[in-house]
């Protein structure tokens, strides 16, 4: 809400309703209200370098990868292969198919968790438990071996210990019949 103000009519147009300033500048003041960075009396916080410029070299918060690319399924059509020529084997968590592809210098897995697992966070939780299981693993299969293992739903609640007793068992019975068909 602007305040009204009185215009005496014998004043100039450009003087009416306008205030008059100084075209000066006040004179510095001898202390600044915020002191630079630099300027602490108790000196700096920090006794370290400042940072780099450009990217930087990653912290690494994996070390070495639990189940390296090369011993990763990761294309659709070996996937099927493994399912529909593989031998399976399952357990009441967990289902393994297993194929001999006749070549392949180290043995590849791969894992199969569908949404009747549960929601993302659940199942991305399972496929890292079972991605831990398996890694140890794959040195007792044979090195052209693909292994395909497909969760269940009840998997989403098995504690790791479940799991991993179920990957052996199914993990002995697919063998079993994959040594019975050659």
């Amino acid at each position: 809400m602007a305040a009204h103000v009185a215009v005496d009519p014998g004043e100039p147009r450009s003087e009416q309703g306008q205030a008059h300033l100084p075209a000066e500048q006040p004179p510095p003041r001898t202390h600044a209200r915020v002191p630079a960075a630099h300027a602490d009396p108790r000196g700096a916080r920090h006794h370290r370098r400042p940072s780099q410029q450009g990217p930087q070299r990653a912290l690494g918060l994996i070390r070495d990868p639990v189940l390296p690319a090369a011993s990763r399924l990761t294309h659709r059509d070996d996937f099927a292969a493994v399912m529909r020529r593989g031998r399976s084997s399952g357990r009441s968590r967990l289902v393994v198919h297993l194929h001999r592809a006749g070549q392949g210098h180290c043995p590849r897995a791969g894992f199969v968790v569908s949404k009747a697992v549960g929601n993302a966070v659940v199942r991305h939780r399972v496929t890292r438990r079972l991605r831990h299981l398996v890694a140890p693993r794959l040195a007792e299969l044979p090195t052209d071996a693909l292994l395909v293992v497909r969760a269940l739903p009840p998997a989403s609640t098995a504690a790791s210990a479940e799991l991993g007793a179920d990957l052996d068992a199914a993990l002995r019975g697919a063998l079993r019949k994959l040594g019975d068909a050659r």
